[in-house]
């Protein structure tokens, strides 16, 4: 059984494989979604904790943690490390049963298995990228995006319209399959970074030999070496303001009912992320830093146009789908190549780490954000635009400088060479 189980999964179709971990985030940030929406239905008669209080805990338990367990994968392999953490998030979802009345401090334990030991995500992207072997890997990280787009909106649609009961169960079902699926997953060439031979030819400790102390000492040194990297710290940075200018917008919607002139700006969102993925598909030779050059471009001037119309008054809602679909168009570029140019440069089936950097950074960009909208919620239309106008300005700034780095570190290779 064992050798035949092995043999299919070296058989495995490509686009397959690609497709169990697109499920992977899909049923990640299902989870996510509906964990997030139960404890505040849970907390709606609970005085002690507070459902801002307990996202903002989540999302910091995220920030923490994507980067460690993501790494982690890179020792223990895709495969267990996926099973770990779709296991993790069964666990928090089933535990919401319980986390009612005087229970409801159970949501906290809930909470915290999920940020702990629930992060997915970087997990799947890291999975993704070994697959492709770096090749094209924007555009399957774009499809992975819009993985998490399906999982959320249609987690928030399926809200309204089922029972807690019903919808708890469903979600559990969609982790049940995956954690079904994580077991028929692996990359056949998934091995430790720490047994294999180094550049000397010289085999290091293996895995087996270090302690987990050891484990976790060189996994912070390997977080802190792609972190202070100058190149990956701009985009980092470019990638932090970019994603509080997108959830500005898109936080709004969803928490607050009074933003009606954002009300279509998912469809848009959804259209013109689209768009701009497939596109991805057809530019493969365009290096990553102008396919993000040319993303960040489009967001910035559709945004900019958007607030300057709103300005002068002229709301018309078909100009204003139009401009956001472009500013998603340009997102869908932007954010992939972004990862892309960050990732590339590292050792294939050793980006675990990386990917966590970005997740702990897209989480750090979520928690600032909410507590922005929560206290700017009185601001206009024309307001909220200048705020994500403002951050997207920042980002593009900050991005110039990791183009030229970029520039400037691809041509010393090719002197080199």
């Amino acid at each position: 059984m064992s050798f035949s189980l092995k043999k299919i999964r070296k058989s495995r179709p490509f686009y397959l494989t690609i497709s169990m971990l697109l499920y992977f985030v899909l049923a990640d940030e299902v989870a996510d979604t509906f964990l997030v929406k139960a404890s505040s239905k849970i907390l709606a008669d609970n005085t002690w904790i507070h459902e801002y209080s307990l996202v903002c805990f989540l999302l910091g338990l995220q920030i923490i943690f994507s980067s460690l367990q993501a790494g982690f994968s890179d020792y223990y392999l895709r495969r267990k490390s996926m099973i770990v953490s779709m296991l993790a998030t069964l666990i928090s979802i089933f535990l919401l049963k319980i986390a009612a009345g005087p229970f409801a401090w159970v949501l906290i334990v809930s909470v915290s298995i999920k940020g702990i030991l629930g992060n997915t995500l970087p997990i799947a992207w890291s999975g993704i990228s070994d697959e492709t072997k770096g090749k094209n890997i924007r555009f399957f990280l774009a499809l992975s995006i819009c993985a998490l787009a399906i999982g959320s909106w249609g987690s928030l649609i399926g809200v309204p319209h089922l029972t807690s009961k019903l919808l708890r169960w469903s979600v559990m079902g969609i982790l049940m399959i995956g954690i079904a699926l994580a077991f028929y997953y692996s990359d056949p060439e998934d091995t430790p970074p720490s047994t294999q031979e180094n550049d000397n030819g010289v085999e290091p400790e293996t895995i087996k030999n270090r302690s987990f102390l050891g484990l976790f000492t060189k996994e912070c040194s390997g977080i802190y070496r792609i972190g202070r990297k100058l190149l990956n710290l701009l985009c980092l940075n470019a990638f932090l303001f970019s994603e509080m200018s997108f959830y500005q917008i898109l936080f709004r919607i969803e928490v607050f009912e009074t933003y009606e002139c954002f009300m279509r700006v998912p469809l848009a969102i959804g259209i013109g992320y689209t768009a701009g993925t497939i596109a991805l598909k057809f530019i493969k030779s365009i290096q990553d830093r102008v396919v993000s050059a040319i993303g960040i471009s489009i967001s910035v001037i559709t945004i900019l146009t958007a607030n300057i119309l709103f300005a002068l008054g002229n709301t018309d809602q078909l100009i204003f789908i139009t401009l956001f679909a472009f500013y998603s168009f340009g997102y869908a570029w932007f954010t992939p190549a972004l990862f892309s140019m960050i990732m590339t440069k590292e050792p294939l089936h050793n980006q675990g780490k990386g990917y966590g950097l970005l997740e702990s950074t897209d989480s750090l960009a979520s928690l600032i954000t909410f507590i922005l909208i929560f206290k700017t919620n009185k601001i206009s239309c024309v307001q909220s635009l200048s705020i994500s106008s403002i951050l997207i300005i920042i980002s593009a700034i900050i991005f110039v400088f990791a183009f030229r780095k970029d520039k400037s570190s691809q041509l010393s290779i090719g002197k080199d060479e």
